[in-house]
């Protein structure tokens, strides 16, 4: 067992990324990657490229019923940490801004709760129904990840 000592020091580079921070659990990695120039780096950039191409979007709730004037939010989750500020929100099929005032909702984003889940805040504008479909943007995540939310907005 070590007790504050050090046992190695890895150090990687990619000739075209600025502030790329990439990890991996040891356990995962070969012993002899550690002996080979630009290996290890290797091993941890297809982990992590692997996580992204596999990566999810949830919510914790999918059918919303709200009334007039009455406010929601729902957990949106994404299982590539940090990725969950990344995501494009669509209504009925058009991309909308990040806080946005719709014929029927309101919607804005609210603050992280950890890595990987922020609340989106929804509120019934008037009665009628939105479909909201939320996805990855910028290429933070894998393309084919989304997820609809039917809203219901009713009368008081």
């Amino acid at each position: 067992m070590l007790y504050g000592e050090a046992i190695g020091v890895i150090l990687g580079a990619f000739n075209k990324g600025n502030d790329l921070n990439l990890s991996g659990p040891v356990n995962e990695i070969p012993r002899d990657a550690f002996a080979h120039s630009g290996e290890l780096l290797k091993i941890i950039a297809e982990r992590d490229i692997t996580i992204w191409e596999n990566s999810t979007i949830k919510a914790d709730k999918l059918n919303v019923t709200i009334t007039e004037g009455e406010k929601t939010s729902i957990a949106i989750t994404g299982d590539v940490p940090g990725q969950v500020f990344f995501y494009t929100v669509f209504e009925d099929g058009e991309e909308v801004p990040e806080e946005y005032d719709g014929e029927f909702v309101s919607i804005s984003w609210g603050v992280a709760a950890s890595f990987t889940e922020i609340p989106l805040y929804i509120e019934g504008l008037k009665p009628g129904e939105v479909e909201i479909t939320i996805v990855y943007d910028g290429g933070s995540g894998n393309p084919d990840a989304a997820i609809t939310i039917m809203v219901t907005v009713v009368g008081e």
